[in-house]
């Protein structure tokens, strides 16, 4: 019966390492996946932010900004000299526009006629005789 005894409380006592070697197991897998998932929302976190393809974008621009200033610098020059020199123009074309109409008779103001009452030049009368030979 000792023996039985003896070999319960061995069983036990091995039983109790194994359980606290798996219960230390578990603790190491739990911290490890708590670390796994605080990782990876880092990583989704810094992908969200668009940092990397800010500085690649940067890295296009800043070389490409240098060489185009001064050529935007140009063409916005331009761009105001062509905006204050519409007006001027525009009032010329409206004028030129208006002396080729009236030279070619067109937008003229003619007075008005009167009409006379009881006809005029363009009066017609019914001829004499049959009005089918007429036709």
């Amino acid at each position: 019966m000792q023996e039985k005894a003896n070999d319960a409380e061995f069983h036990l006592a091995n039983i109790k390492r194994l359980s606290l070697l798996l219960e230390s197991n578990l603790t190491d897998m739990t911290g490890d996946a708590v670390d796994a998932i605080n990782e990876i929302a880092d990583e989704l976190i810094k992908i969200g932010s668009c940092s990397e393809f800010n500085r690649l974008y940067n890295n296009v621009r800043a070389p490409m900004c240098d060489e185009l200033s001064v050529s935007m610098d140009a063409f916005w020059i331009a761009c105001f000299l062509a905006g204050m020199s519409w007006v001027p123009y525009f009032w010329i074309l409206l004028r030129n526009g208006k002396i080729i109409m009236l030279k070619n008779g067109l937008g003229e103001r003619y007075p008005m006629k009167k009409v006379k009452k009881g006809g005029g030049l363009n009066k017609v009368a019914v001829m004499s005789g049959d009005i089918l030979s007429q036709v």
